[in-house]
């Protein structure tokens, strides 16, 4: 029949022999059961993992969840994604599309003005101030392409500038950007925040703050929160 309480009594023996050492183990059991002393098989990473699932994800588990999120893991794997400029990138194509338009129409109005120039020259005095009026209107057309075409260069740039402007932040930078958009770490969804959740940071913080002890008994590790 398996003693449960064999690990509990050999943590109190080791952090306090003077006090538990000479009471039996059924003296121990007795105090053990009625501190609800009840030592967690693994360590202390394990205990964060088990704590995590048990309350049905980190998030709910943890007070401070969101400051053990693994930005760093999470915004490389986005940005091999390219999860911040996929969508940037159609609407780079589409403002190439649209400067590339731009820059054609302004060719073809330049085409015509430069063509009723040529008329001015061979026109006769009579027709002079029409085709005069034509080349005034074509000029008109030539100078509105040009606004144009210098907008569509302005959007592209635009996207082209944002696009570089995230290809070149640090991968927690990334993650943080992608996060707030999504509206903070809940809204990722339980398999993200548990792939990407340190439990290492968590376990190495619970440890120095004093709120878990670990020890061995019979060749395993066992943690036992340190509040019991």
């Amino acid at each position: 029949m398996s003693d449960y309480n064999a690990p509990a009594r050999t943590f109190l023996r080791e952090q306090d022999p003077d006090e538990y050492e000479e009471m039996s183990d059924e003296e121990l059991n007795s105090y053990i059961d009625h501190h609800g002393i009840h030592p967690f098989k693994g360590d202390t990473e394990d205990y964060a993992r088990d704590l995590a699932e048990s309350a049905g994800g980190p998030l709910e588990a943890f007070t401070n969840a969101d400051y053990y999120f693994d930005y760093e893991s999470f915004g490389r794997d986005l940005k091999m994604d390219d999860a911040l400029t996929s969508h940037l990138q159609e609407d780079l194509d589409s403002a190439d599309d649209a400067l590339n338009t731009a820059k054609g129409d302004l060719s073809d109005y330049e085409d015509a003005r430069d063509g009723l120039k040529d008329d001015l020259k061979e026109a006769d005095a009579e027709d002079k101030a029409d085709v005069q009026q034509e080349l005034d209107d074509a000029q008109d057309d030539v100078d509105q392409a040009s606004i144009e075409v210098d907008e569509a260069q302005e959007a592209f740039d635009e996207v082209e500038e944002t696009i570089a402007s995230y290809d070149d932040m640090p991968n927690h930078k990334y993650a943080e950007e992608w996060v707030d958009q999504m509206g903070g770490v809940s809204e990722l969804g339980e398999a993200t925040q548990e792939n990407y959740f340190d439990y290492a940071s968590v376990a190495r913080d619970m440890d120095i703050g004093g709120d878990t002890t670990e020890f061995e008994h019979d060749g395993d590790t066992y943690t036992v929160n340190a509040h019991w």
